[in-house]
């Protein structure tokens, strides 16, 4: 038995491929699933962010990359042709070298943001609910974890958070000055559209809008805020009344088009209106571009963007290098004996 990896991040596929191999939260446990049934295939973790996919598999020997890769191409109904040449693959301790790269920020689109550790532990939860999680993927998700605490509470890896939503504040700053006075528009109601939210109200803005497919849980998130719900069928008719629109949430498809945006222009007098797109899929039609006055700013633009703090947490990544190659070390005995015993 060996371990295995396929996957693909920011650094080796653009948006537009990241978003076709994207696992929707409520289908990860069900692919988990189908491929722990696979009986070459005896334990898998599927680690599913806005920046990264992987498959993290214990195979048998035989077992090719190229089985993981056709997997992602049947779960996702896509030519293998679509995402292939933008695929990496690792085998042994390579491919746990990478995992505590990963699960430490180092292999992060900002080096030392904190989401990443939770949604590592996150994809590991699911996996073992789904008992797609024996002895070899326990002791090296369990390290990878402990790795990660270390990495955060030993070095200055995430010092002077520069993460998603620190970005897309810097940006909405870079465009309207002081963000006092206005009003923002919040699609969606998960963590990011959280955190976002929590430093723009620290900013000063005058107003919160929080609209969501569920009522109940746009109600949630605005009384956290003090700002206000509003429900989704009325969502185009709140945006003309907004400053910065940042959408982050889980729809498989565009929700907001040109032509619904033109609209909004027209009622706002072309007044200048800034969006954020932190979705994957994304959720805004990238062709508002266009429009005089309209703003927008997906995850790869703000990547590209990204410049506070990085030079410190580079220098601290050398420390945090050393604790993985450590950890490796103390790792290769173990992952041989436990892949031997399968």
């Amino acid at each position: 038995m060996i371990i295995q990896l396929c996957g693909l991040n920011h650094k080796t596929a653009p948006i537009e491929v990241r978003e076709k191999l994207s696992f929707s939260p409520s289908r990860v446990e069900e692919a988990v699933r189908l491929l722990h049934e696979d009986g070459a295939i005896p334990e898998d973790v599927i680690l599913s962010t806005c920046n990264r996919v992987e498959v993290y598999a214990v195979t048998h020997e035989h077992v090719p990359p190229r089985k993981l890769k056709a997997f992602l191409a049947r779960f996702h109904r896509v030519e293998e042709s679509a995402f292939g040449s933008h695929l990496y693959a690792h085998r042994g301790l390579d491919a746990v070298r990478h995992l505590f790269r990963v699960v430490t920020s180092l292999d992060s689109m900002v080096v030392g943001e904190p989401q990443i550790f939770g949604q590592v532990r996150e994809a590991y939860r699911v996996a073992r609910r789904a008992g797609a999680v024996g002895e070899v993927l326990t002791r090296v998700f369990d390290e990878a974890l402990r790795i990660g605490k270390v990495a955060r509470s030993a070095t200055r890896i995430g010092a002077g958070a520069v993460s998603i939503s620190s970005l897309s504040v810097g940006m909405a700053k870079k465009i309207f000055g002081s963000l006092e006075g206005v009003t923002v528009l919040i699609i969606g109601s998960g963590k990011v559209s959280e955190l976002t939210l929590r430093q723009l109200t620290s900013s000063g803005i005058r107003k919160v809008l929080v609209a969501n497919r569920t009522f109940d849980r746009a109600q949630e998130m605005a009384a956290r805020f003090h700002g206000e719900a509003i429900r989704f069928e009325r969502l185009l008719e709140q945006m003309a009344d907004a400053d910065i629109v940042i959408s982050s949430t889980n729809a498989p498809h565009l929700i907001l088009h040109k032509a619904s945006v033109e609209e909004v222009m027209e009622r706002r007098g072309h007044r200048p209106l800034f969006f954020i797109d932190t979705a994957v899929p994304r959720d805004i039609a990238p062709e508002i571009k266009s429009i005089k006055n309209v703003h927008l700013y997906n995850i790869d633009d703000l990547a590209r963007v990204r410049e506070a703090n990085i030079g410190e947490r580079l220098k601290e990544s050398r420390a945090v290098e050393a604790i993985i190659e450590d950890a490796l070390g103390r790792m290769a005995d173990v992952t041989e004996s436990l892949c031997a015993g399968e």
